[in-house]
């Protein structure tokens, strides 16, 4: 009777054991999962930040053409202040002509 209590607890031992080696073993393949998703996510979130930098560098693009660089400004108002200057000129020259003539 005692060899056969000694038995049927070293079958449940290892029964525990085989349990337990199952329990670690679902337990790898779910870390495994969860890695392989953590990975998914870290490629998406790249992606997400290299598109995040795009849509900055546009917006950015988009700033600048609203808001002309100040000197590009300057030089262009100096430039149609001089072409204004010059027409009025002309225009003093040809009405000293015709009052010369």
């Amino acid at each position: 009777y005692d060899e056969l209590h000694n038995d049927m607890s070293d079958v449940q031992k290892r029964l525990d054991t085989i349990s337990e080696l199952q329990r670690q073993q679902n337990c790898s393949q779910e870390l495994a999962n969860v890695k392989q998703s953590l990975d998914e996510l870290s490629k998406h979130q790249q992606s997400a930040n290299f598109i995040r930098q795009d849509l900055a560098d546009v917006q950015q693009r988009i700033e600048s053409i609203k808001k002309p660089d100040q000197s590009e400004h300057d030089r262009l108002l100096k430039k149609i202040l001089q072409s204004i200057n010059g027409v009025y000129e002309e225009c003093t020259r040809m009405e000293s002509t015709i009052y010369e003539t």
